[in-house]
Formats: C-alpha cells, sequence, structure tokens
C-alpha cells in the first residue's frame, strides 16, 4: 500500500479520467476513484477469491511478504491500462447500447449486441456446468450509466412483457425511446423479457450473459455463502440483482 500511495496523485489525476465524447475535454472520473480501487486490489491480493490473488509481488506461501514489487507494480499498471481503455474513459460500468440495426439502435440490445443472446450465454465448460444464473421473465432493471454523449441511446433495461409488450428503438432525432412499435435486434428480438444480462463493470465487454453472473455468484455471493463457503459479498446474490455490480449501494 505504502508503494502504491506514491502514485497515487499520477493515478487520480491522470489515470482515473474520463473524456467527452462530444468536445474532447477531460476530467476527473466521477466514477472511478483511487481511493474504492485501493480497497478492491487489497482485498484481492490479500484474501482473494477461491484460491486466486491479484499479484502485487506477495511471495507464493504468504501475502504479507513481498519478494517482487517491481513486477506487481508492473501488474497494477496493466490492469489500468485496460481499465482505462474499457471503462474509466468513459465512466461507464455497464455495457452500452452501441449496435445500429436498420439505421436504429434497437432497446432489445439489451438482449445482447452483434449476434451474441446473452441469456443463452450459459455455463459449458465442465467444471461450472449448472452455475448459471436461472432465468427469471419477471426481472426488471434499467442500467446505471450509459455513454457521456447526451445523443446516445439511453441506458440498457429489461422487463417482463406484462409491463413492456414490445421494445421499440432509440429516436435520435427526438432524444428519446420509441416503443410505439416493435422494432427488432439483430437477433430478431423485438421485447426485453428475461434481458437483464448486459456486461458490467471494468471488463463489461466480456463479463455479461448467465453464466458469468452465476460464476460471480457462486465466487464471492450470496451463493458461496449458502454453501458455507468463503464470501466477499454474502448478502449479495448477483443472479437476483446483476446491477448490484453497477450500483453505488
Amino acid at each position: 500500500e505504502t508503494q502504491m500511495d506514491a502514485y497515487k496523485k499520477g493515478i487520480e489525476e491522470v489515470l482515473m479520467r474520463s473524456t467527452s465524447p462530444v468536445d474532447g475535454t477531460s476530467r476527473k472520473s466521477y466514477r472511478y476513484r483511487y481511493f474504492d480501487f485501493m480497497k478492491a486490489l487489497k482485498l484481492m491480493a490479500d484474501v482473494g477469491v477461491e484460491g486466486s490473488y491479484f499479484y502485487i509481488g506477495q511471495d507464493d506461501q504468504s501475502t504479507e511478504i513481498m519478494t517482487d514489487l517491481k513486477s506487481g507494480i508492473y501488474n497494477v499498471a496493466l490492469f489500468l491500462t485496460q481499465a482505462i481503455v474499457n471503462s474509466i474513459r468513459d465512466d461507464g460500468c455497464d455495457e452500452h447500447n452501441t449496435q445500429i440495426v436498420n439505421g436504429r439502435h434497437p432497446v432489445s440490445n439489451s438482449c445482447g449486441q452483434y449476434g451474441i443472446s446473452y441469456q443463452d450465454l450459459v455455463c459449458t465448460d465442465e467444471n461450472d456446468i449448472g452455475k448459471e444464473c436461472p432465468l427469471d421473465p419477471k426481472m426488471s432493471f434499467t442500467a446505471v450509466t450509459k455513454a457521456m454523449d447526451h445523443r446516445a441511446p439511453q441506458q440498457f433495461q429489461c422487463a417482463p412483457r406484462s409491463r413492456l409488450p414490445y421494445s421499440g428503438f432509440w429516436d435520435a432525432i427526438n432524444m428519446e425511446e420509441n416503443n410505439d412499435t416493435a422494432f427488432a435486434n439483430q437477433l430478431g428480438r423485438t421485447n426485453i423479457e428475461g434481458c437483464c444480462w448486459w456486461g458490467r463493470g471494468i471488463f463489461r465487454h466480456i463479463n455479461r450473459g448467465r453464466c458469468f453472473f452465476g460464476r460471480l455468484n457462486h465466487a464471492i455471493g450470496n451463493r458461496a455463502a449458502i454453501d458455507g463457503r468463503p464470501s466477499l459479498y454474502p448478502d449479495t446474490d448477483f443472479c437476483v440483482n446483476p446491477e448490484a455490480v453497477c450500483s453505488s449501494e
């Protein structure tokens, strides 16, 4: 921690900055802060998850003994570099609606973009079979973040058909969602029922689908606690509330 504090100012003022897609101005990130980063880093380096730790130079036999601080700092730098590219520079946590279909952004892109159906991403690895979250058509969520451009589509959302029978598109002219008529995404979805599994977190472009959130819950959430295993978030069921990844609560 002492070693990292030497880089605190540079991390806060240079690395943890977002850039406006409208005018290119830069400002300190409002979502990603040094204190929160250090809290998470310490947790992953000292406690870890299922026997895996974030390497900051600690000895194989003890998280208290630092044997290779230089490699540890390099590892942190690599992580932050990837985080900047994926999320920090646009202050995002939730996946954004980016795919255009027939000239428009479908609201049902929350179900999956670029040919991928997120609710159909189940666990296929033999060590993870059955860990995916159950599909609950009654789930209803709205993403916390969206693209910083005021012209961009609204946050992703999911809702049962009893509440929203069909979903439309983002009206870029009137700057609002138009759900008056059904408008399909690439896979033909015209509703957002069961579509709560969009990407979230620093690596939101890959951390998506029912398998990911099920494995997350199994590793650090409520499922681990129920099974009597160590859990970082024993009171959080990421299958019931996947948006907990991005919420401030």
